[in-house]
């Protein structure tokens, strides 16, 4: 996952992505009004329906959000976290954490660590059989 693109100049606001997240933390599934009521109130302003909806697709792209509209057209649509992101977030392995770079890095280097060990031991076992 790479940082989304600015829009029109704007720098890409990962503070929505956050809210988004953590709204969904708490509840299994929340309608796309009552989301956008809730982290409109979490970041204390108003967020433009164009850009609240860009979010959720870059969200839902990457693999972090489920959008159910299963209901039909024109009626509520529901989105919840998928499993993906519920694995990925005690790790802080999300985009919009604000660990996120630091824990990916740490992630890294311990599995470069543990593939470099494994091979060292298959190595040293090779060389006495």
């Amino acid at each position: 996952m790479s940082e989304p693109p600015a829009e029109n100049g704007l720098t890409y606001d990962t503070a929505i992505d956050i809210a988004i997240i953590s709204e969904l933390s708490v509840c299994d599934s929340l309608s796309s009004a009552e989301l956008k009521r809730r982290i409109e109130k979490a970041l204390d302003r108003s967020i433009f329906p164009k850009t609240y909806y860009n979010h959720l697709k870059m969200l839902v792209s990457d693999n972090l959000l489920n959008r159910d509209d299963s209901a039909g057209i024109g009626k509520l649509v529901f989105y919840s976290l998928t499993e993906e992101a519920k694995k990925r977030k005690p790790l802080r392995l999300l985009r919009m954490d604000p660990d996120y770079r630091l824990s990916k890095h740490m992630y890294y280097h311990l599995l470069f660590q543990g593939i470099i060990k494994n091979n060292r031991n298959r190595i040293s076992i090779h060389i006495y059989l």
